[in-house]
């Protein structure tokens, strides 16, 4: 406990808000939960800026601080930094480091200061194998990362038993890691909405949103879908 008797959670993700994506949204749902529920926790939020920049910074949201590296440059979507300056300091201010992999970047720098992680509770939540992504080809290089991060965690935390089958990774560490479903937010749904019939002769349309990546499963989506209009 920090000494205004306050958990501080370190959150190390690429981006965050206003940045909009996946592991943005798990973030900003997690802070904005833990502190509605709890006024004994506070966030120290580290993240990349979501555009190339030279400048970096840091802004108070509520009691939360939001803490937003430089991005020299991007490629496909990750940050490509050098040098993590506050990670050292963030992690001295903390009680729990919580780590939303994949991040490579910052994975790297993590075990630059294994040293002071070993100290503290180190949890990881797994977002995606990347065997069944696009940055297959740098697996023989990526994964004894992982491994190093996945040994020092304390739990390893996935959102569907999926992601343990298939990655061989996970299953070292199957005593760690506990599968928590992603959640929503109830001001989204609407409770007025009623059930339509739909007439058999009318042209079905499946909305997918999302990137569209391998892993995510769409041709599993539209083999699914197939034949119903017959």
């Amino acid at each position: 406990m920090t000494k205004d008797n306050q958990t501080t959670i370190l959150e190390t993700v690429k981006f965050y808000k206003p940045s909009k994506g996946g592991m943005e949204t798990v973030v900003e749902t997690i802070v904005d939960s833990v502190c509605a529920l709890s006024d004994n926790h506070r966030f120290l939020v580290y993240s990349n800026t979501h555009t190339s920049s030279l400048l970096s910074g840091e802004y108070k949201d509520g009691r939360n601080l939001i803490i937003k590296e430089s991005t020299p440059f991007l490629f496909k979507s990750q940050p490509l930094s050098i040098f993590y300056l506050s990670l050292k300091k963030l992690i001295h201010e903390s009680d729990i480091i919580h780590h939303h992999y994949p991040f490579p970047t910052m994975e790297i720098a993590l075990l630059r200061n294994r040293n002071l992680i070993k100290n503290k509770k180190l949890i990881i939540t797994w977002h995606a194998n990347i065997q069944q992504s696009r940055w297959k080809a740098i697996s023989r290089f990526y994964d004894p990362i992982a491994n190093k991060l996945l040994k020092m965690a304390s739990c390893i935390v996935v959102s569907s038993p999926q992601l343990i089958d298939n990655s061989f990774l996970l299953k070292r560490y199957i005593d760690k890691i506990k599968v928590i479903p992603l959640s929503y937010d109830s001001k989204f749904m609407n409770i007025n909405q009623q059930p339509r019939t739909i007439e058999r002769d009318t042209i079905k349309r499946i909305l997918f949103v999302g990137k569209l990546r391998e892993y995510k499963g769409v041709k599993y989506l539209i083999d699914s879908v197939k034949g119903l209009d017959k």
